[in-house]
C-alpha cells in the first residue's frame, strides 16, 4: 500500500503489469525517444601549428598575458522543451501510473483521465513512486521470495 496525500493507492510490482498496459507505456517511451533530436557526432582535430610560434611560452602554452586577458564563457542558455516532448512525457507518465497502480482509495476508476485530472500533490506522489519502480536499477523493492502461510 502507498499512502497518498488524500488516500492511498496499491501498486503492482513491474514485473507483474499486464502486457495490455506494458504496451502503450512502452509506445509512449518511443513517442519521447521520437521527439528527441539525433544524438550530434563530436569531431577531433588535430590542433593547428599556432600562427606566431613566438607568441607561446616553453612546453606550447600561451603567455600568462594571454591568459589573463580571456574573457568568462558565454553562460549556456536555458534550454526549454518543446511543446511536443512535454506532452510525449506527460503521456508517459500517466500511463506508467495506470499501469502500475492496481486499485485506489479514490472513487472513479484508474484511467489516463482520471490520472490528469488528480490533485497535483497526489498526481506528483504517484508520479515520483511509479517512476522510481519503473527505474532500470536496484531501487525498486523486490517481491517477497517467501509464501505467505495460511493460517
Amino acid at each position: 500500500m502507498f499512502d497518498l496525500p488524500d488516500g492511498w493507492a496499491r501498486l503492482r510490482a513491474v514485473n507483474k503489469i499486464p502486457e495490455k498496459l506494458r504496451r502503450p507505456v512502452r509506445a509512449a517511451l518511443f513517442d519521447i525517444q521520437r521527439t528527441q533530436p539525433p544524438t550530434s557526432v563530436t569531431e577531433v582535430k588535430e590542433p593547428e601549428a599556432p600562427v606566431d610560434p613566438a607568441a607561446q611560452a616553453a612546453y606550447g602554452a600561451p603567455p600568462v598575458d594571454d591568459l589573463a586577458s580571456l574573457s568568462p564563457p558565454e553562460p549556456e542558455p536555458v534550454v526549454v522543451p518543446a511543446q511536443d516532448v512535454i506532452d510525449a512525457t506527460d503521456a508517459y507518465r500517466d500511463l506508467l501510473v495506470v499501469a502500475i497502480v492496481e486499485d485506489w482509495s479514490f472513487e472513479k476508476p484508474i484511467s489516463v483521465e482520471t490520472v490528469s485530472n488528480l490533485p497535483g500533490d497526489v498526481y506528483d506522489a504517484l508520479t515520483a513512486e511509479c517512476s522510481r519502480l519503473n527505474a532500470p536499477d536496484d531501487t525498486a523493492p523486490e517481491e517477497d521470495p517467501t509464501p505467505a502461510s495460511v493460517d
